[in-house]
């Protein structure tokens, strides 16, 4: 079991966080454009169920279908429960989930380029509709939450963000809330 353990900061601008991961010698992994399609599953115990199927424009970053559920911690992070298994037919998978009563709930397009910071991703999000983010963190074992909250707190202040106000809502949540931010400058 992963828990995906992250922070994600609405920015207006891309560009003085690039600058300021370059500064601090981030290794640049490259960029993808993501298209995310949410969908609500059929009410089954515990209630509805979000899943994603994630498609990617490079063969490095695989289609994917994702769950992810809340999981309690005690860090200054949002951590959630994470499940994904590789698709190597996203059209066929989405026929499936809505041959079972799923329905589309949100699509999310975006343009990430990523860095690698002291072994953490770092990813600038251009999100389509809502804005720019900074997301740092990754998927860890239970038992590694507590050092990724620490490492993101150490890279939260390298790039002078430690008191940037701070997203706790998903990329989908932020979709369906219509709760984007004005765009501005790459």
């Amino acid at each position: 079991m992963l828990i995906e353990t992250e922070i994600k900061i609405p920015v207006s601008s891309l560009v003085e966080v690039r600058s300021s991961l370059l500064n601090a010698h981030a290794a640049p992994e490259g960029h993808v454009r993501l298209v995310d399609t949410y969908y609500i599953l059929p009410a089954v115990e515990g209630g509805e169920h979000v899943v994603r199927i994630r498609g990617a424009s490079t063969e490095k970053e695989a289609a994917e279908l994702t769950i992810k559920v809340p999981f309690a911690s005690e860090v200054e992070a949002v951590c959630r429960h994470e499940v994904s298994v590789g698709l190597r037919d996203p059209r066929a998978m989405h026929e499936i989930l809505v041959l079972l009563g799923a329905r589309v709930a949100a699509r999310v397009e975006k343009i990430r380029e990523m860095y690698i910071v002291s072994g953490v991703p770092v990813y600038l999000d251009d999100v389509a509709g809502l804005g720019r983010f900074i997301e740092i963190g990754a998927p860890v074992l239970p038992d590694m939450v507590p050092e990724m909250g620490q490492r993101i707190a150490t890279i939260l202040r390298l790039l002078d963000l430690q008191d940037r106000p701070v997203s706790e809502k998903s990329y989908y949540e932020l979709a369906i809330e219509g709760e984007g931010k004005p765009q501005a400058n790459h």
